[in-house]
């Protein structure tokens, strides 16, 4: 997996959301950014849609196993919020019932969510009191963990 391109498509995704988030429904935009985010969401599915289902199989399987596995998009949030870190953009989520509602195994129930910066996934429960990194693409380029 190509964890530089995959990033890319996400901050594309999420800034693409962000932009969505900030219009009104009857906003002349609106219909037009709503498009562009379909494209671009097709587009990750596309080129990194199977390497992301296994990397989801396996998450569900190690930490969430009764709750069922869906497609890679619907682990973004609905919001992002932009950062500063470091003088670097980042992202955060908004809130934390953002992502996909999970039953987890330690933690009952959780949500699963999509970072970028590097491409990762968070486990947040008990009220966004426990967040817990389950993915990172930068396991898959250190060797650290076997997908």
């Amino acid at each position: 997996m190509k964890s530089q391109e995959l990033n890319k498509q996400l901050l594309q995704i999420i800034d693409k959301r962000i932009a969505l988030n900030q219009l009104s429904y009857n906003d002349s935009q609106y219909d037009i950014l709503e498009e562009e985010l379909h494209r671009l969401e097709d587009g990750l599915m596309k080129i990194y849609g199977k390497e992301l289902e296994r990397i989801i199989q396996t998450v569900h399987r190690l930490y969430c196993p009764e709750s069922e596995a869906l497609s890679p998009i619907s682990y973004l949030a609905k919001e992002y919020e932009i950062v500063d870190n470091e003088g670097e953009k980042d992202y955060e989520i908004v809130d934390h019932h953002q992502g996909l509602p999970v039953k987890s195994r330690k933690h009952g129930e959780a949500f699963l969510v999509m970072l970028p910066n590097p491409p990762r996934m968070l486990m947040i429960a008990r009220g966004g009191t426990h967040v817990e990194e389950v993915w990172s693409a930068d396991d898959l380029l250190e060797g650290a963990v076997v997908w």
